[in-house]
């Protein structure tokens, strides 16, 4: 089986401490269409989630530190030491 994937994501997000403000997902794999955008309110830990294709909005809480698929892989890119972490060693950012 082979279809086409045409899919985007988006992160905003604050430069300094990498908390993501608005996260969208346009996503299209053949059949499967989804386009949901979330806008993040850290000073309450909510958000509102909105299904472009259903039509719905959702309220979400969430917990601190959360991070998008996005600002996840800058987060680590700008935060994580490659050097200094061993083989097994847990890393915890919260």
């Amino acid at each position: 089986m082979v279809f086409k994937v045409d899919d985007y994501f988006d992160s905003y997000f604050e430069k300094d401490i990498v908390r993501p403000i608005r996260f969208v997902r346009n996503i299209s794999e053949g059949n499967y269409k989804r386009h949901v955008e979330i806008d993040f309110d850290h000073n309450t830990q909510s958000g509102i989630m909105h299904d472009l294709l259903r039509k719905t909005k959702t309220e979400i809480d969430f917990a601190p530190n959360l991070q998008d698929l996005v600002s996840t892989f800058y987060f680590l890119r700008n935060h994580f030491d490659l050097e200094g972490i061993q083989v097994g060693e847990t890393a915890s950012y919260i």
